[in-house]
């Protein structure tokens, strides 16, 4: 039941892009903060989380996680002990780690390795999140013309 809006202020106060999604006690989805600009600020989280995300167990290895990301084309899973979510790791947490040795995509614009998309040119140029929001002209809304 939680808003778009709320969920995005919990992202930006706290400095991460991706919020577990749980309801009484067992995770039911994950939501990225380059997925709220695919609906309206007042929208359930639900209309645009992943349902049913790839997860791991806290006994997974660093490196089989990273594949299973890399496999799965993801940048995070959530982590559980049985049905209980227990963290997320991120494609970001394992490059600071050493696991994933390529670097990570730079914005076009500013340089920056966070959250990196691509802008649909092929994998040569992308723009980080902050750099996308800039873009979109004032009174735009994603989705709203």
């Amino acid at each position: 039941g939680a808003r778009v809006s709320d969920a995005a202020r919990i992202a930006a106060d706290a400095h991460i892009s991706h919020l577990p999604v749980v309801e009484a006690g067992a995770l039911v989805g994950i939501v990225c903060v380059c997925d709220f600009g695919h609906v309206h600020p007042g929208s359930a989280v639900a209309e645009c989380m992943t349902r049913k995300p790839v997860t791991v167990s806290v006994d997974v290895s660093a490196p089989g996680a990273a594949q299973l990301m890399l496999d799965h084309e993801i940048s995070c899973l959530p982590v559980l002990v049985g049905p209980e979510l227990r963290g997320i790791i991120t494609l970001g947490d394992l490059r600071r780690a050493g696991v994933i040795d390529h670097p990570p995509a730079r914005c076009a614009s500013c340089g920056s390795d966070e959250h990196v998309r691509g802008a649909g040119y092929g994998d040569d140029v992308g723009y980080c999140l902050d750099c996308t929001r800039r873009s979109v002209p004032p009174g735009y809304e994603a989705g709203g013309g």
